[in-house]
């Protein structure tokens, strides 16, 4: 399994087409999504599973409503590498935001 990571924005919508050709939304992050038991900090990344030797399309909506907006950062990642991004920059922000909010 891979990871695509789109930058840091607020809401992402991730969608595959289907054989009918109707987008079919597989799966939403960012850090103005809620979603109950969740860590809003693990949510900028969505699942990507290919087969070796297939292609396919999937579309992503960015929605920024409420700050400017964050430019696009497409990276893909392995499990292990997704991890240990996700842990060094939660590190970073979560840190920033206890400090600020003392």
């Amino acid at each position: 399994m891979l990871y695509l990571f789109a930058g840091w924005q607020e809401q992402l919508y991730f969608y595959v087409q289907d054989e009918s050709g109707q987008l079919r939304h597989i799966s939403s992050a960012g850090m103005m999504i809620y979603e109950p038991n969740a860590d809003r900090w693990d949510r900028y990344a969505f699942p990507v599973q290919v087969a070796a030797g297939q292609v396919r399309t999937f579309y992503l909506h960015i929605v920024n409503p409420y700050y400017r907006e964050n430019e696009l950062m497409p990276v893909l990642y392995d499990a292990i590498h997704y991890a240990q991004f996700r842990h060094r920059e939660a590190n970073i922000y979560k840190g920033r935001h206890l400090l600020s909010r003392s």
